[in-house]
């Protein structure tokens, strides 16, 4: 972390040296750097973890249309949305799936749901959105680096900072 943005901390105590700007304490050094890890860390945390969201894998609209090979666009483990011809809803994550029924664990209590493939209207499946997940870390990134050089310019005094 001693280099932000292909800056060391030698590299600017030198600059503000020559400028006979004062300098930052080691202590304020080690502040910037110790906030900047953190801010590091939680953008690598983020950008670990992916952002989610619901895309409609089946659609048959009414009850006359065509039932689906749910086990082609299905697999153990999907976390799925199930909108039934009364249009009821149930959040399952998937365990099994068949030409003629959907088997899994209910979101909401933990019990085991089923859902008979001839009264399914729509199926959600929760995906990973890459889009979404680019623009969290490249704004966190952004985010990072405007705070990274704020930092950096009150650490390094008053000369810098206008004040």
């Amino acid at each position: 972390m001693q280099r932000v943005l292909g800056i060391g901390i030698r590299q600017v105590r030198r600059a503000l040296q020559r400028r006979h700007l004062p300098t930052p304490s080691r202590r304020r050094c080690r502040q910037v750097r110790k906030a900047g890890s953190r801010a590091v860390l939680l953008t690598c945390a983020v950008a670990l973890s992916a952002c989610t969201s619901m895309r409609t894998v089946v659609d048959r609209g009414s009850a006359d249309a065509a039932t689906p090979a749910f086990n082609r666009v299905l697999l153990p483990g999907d976390k799925v949305r199930i909108t039934t011809l009364d249009n009821a809803q149930q959040t399952l994550v998937v365990s099994d799936v068949s030409a003629d029924r959907i088997d899994g664990v209910r979101e909401d209590t933990g019990a085991h749901g089923s859902v008979q493939a001839d009264q399914v209207r729509r199926i959600e499946k929760q995906e990973k959105s890459g889009v979404k997940t680019g623009a969290l870390v490249a704004t966190l990134s952004a985010v990072l680096v405007t705070i990274l050089i704020v930092l950096s310019v009150r650490a390094a005094g008053p000369g810098l900072s206008g004040g």
